[in-house]
């Protein structure tokens, strides 16, 4: 039994994702600093009929100084304008 049970994990461990940073940055609409993601709201028209829609965060992918390292980050234009984070050039 533990045999069959040991196949298993190794199947799912095979199978897991292993993400790069780039892919985890691109499946994310937060911002990495302040967590500013998606809203939603009603989209009201003239006729005042009211339909759902969405609002996404104005999200940016920068190069950052982060512990010495250079590494690309999705950060709001919110903080990257008030300077929460350190730019690499």
């Amino acid at each position: 039994m533990n045999s069959g049970y040991a196949n298993i994990i190794k199947r799912v461990e095979r199978n897991t994702l292993n993400f790069t940073s780039k892919e985890a940055r691109n499946m994310s609409k937060k911002c990495e600093v302040c967590g500013k993601g998606q809203t939603s709201g009603n989209a009201v028209s003239h006729s005042n009929i009211h339909t759902r829609r969405k609002w996404n965060a104005n999200i940016q992918t920068v190069r950052v100084n982060e512990n010495g390292r250079v590494r690309k980050a999705s950060v709001c234009t919110s903080c990257l304008r008030s300077g929460k984070v350190n730019r690499a050039v």
